[in-house]
């Protein structure tokens, strides 16, 4: 065979193993997104987290700022540990609509019926709802419940608290999360942290 022949025969090889190459990546799905380990049809509505009021004279009431932080801390741990969410701003959206203010102790969403209408209004299967207490001086306190969207049936429930200041209760959403996420999947159950003499 030719030299000349030889050079067009391989560079043939090549295009065709390029075009190859460029086909089958397009046909890989995109991995630059996380997935829901559950499925589409499986998304999970996390309420914007609530303030609890001790009965305890001038005992702190966590600030708005402080539940926004808490909350997409909490989103966050949980998306990472492979649940998909329903997007933040559609879940406030639910929650403004019908009348509720999670920043507000008498007006926050919080219970099992209005937590399941929320979680409908916006095709969830799961909802997650959660309170967080700020005790005296650096006790802080998240406590998370998981329900069924469908049915109101609560798969478990875990507590996270730390001794710090709200950064550190930031930083332990992570945990809290982790655990959620357990709990959306029916897993084993995380055990709780030891909610202190404050409860």
């Amino acid at each position: 065979m030719k030299r000349s022949s030889i050079l067009q025969l391989r560079s043939g090889v090549a295009i065709i193993g390029v075009g190859a190459l460029i086909a089958l990546t397009l046909a890989l799905p995109a991995v630059a997104e996380p997935r829901s380990a559950l499925g589409p049809d499986r998304l999970v509505a996390v309420l914007s987290l609530a303030p609890v009021q001790l009965d305890v004279p001038y005992a702190p009431i966590p600030s708005s700022e402080n539940l926004a932080v808490l909350t997409e801390s909490l989103r966050k741990s949980i998306r990472l540990n492979g649940i998909g969410l329903i997007q933040a701003g559609r879940i406030r959206k639910a929650l403004r609509d019908a009348g509720f203010d999670q920043a507000n102790v008498l007006r926050a969403c919080v219970e099992v019926q209005c937590a399941v209408r929320i979680a409908r209004s916006v095709g969830a299967h799961t909802v997650v709802v959660g309170l967080v207490t700020h005790a005296t001086g650096v006790y802080w306190q998240t406590d998370v419940r998981v329900m069924s969207a469908t049915s109101g049936r609560e798969y478990g429930h875990y507590t996270g608290k730390v001794v710090g200041d709200v950064l550190s209760m930031e930083r332990h959403e992570d945990v809290v999360g982790r655990c959620v996420a357990q709990l959306i999947r029916k897993q084993r159950p995380c055990r709780g942290d030891d909610p202190g003499p404050w409860m």
